[in-house]
């Protein structure tokens, strides 16, 4: 099989790594819409190709692999965490 050149390979993966940030993004801010159910689809998509760039990472370019983990980690807590929790509760002490 024929290595890819530098630069193809690091578009490539600035590609996947954009692609999963997005998704991570779009799945977060489309909760509760309509479209709900696409976004975490295109999410899913994102995971598994980002999970395989950082497999391929961690083998072909070592130094690389850094940035494809903490892309994974990254849009992994986007998707998870709840960014709206403070808006929707407003809980004092005396409530505890």
């Amino acid at each position: 099989m024929p290595a890819l050149d530098t630069t193809a390979s690091l578009w490539i993966l600035g590609g996947v790594q954009l692609l999963g940030i997005t998704s991570a993004w779009t799945a977060r801010l489309s909760e509760g819409s309509v479209h709900q159910a696409m976004c975490q689809r295109f999410f899913f998509l994102g995971l598994v190709l980002m999970g395989l760039a950082t497999m391929v990472t961690a083998a072909a370019r070592p130094g690389m692999l850094l940035t494809s983990a903490t892309t994974l980690a990254v849009s992994l807590l986007v998707v998870i965490c709840d960014f709206k929790h403070a808006e929707r509760s407003a809980w004092t002490l005396s409530e505890f």
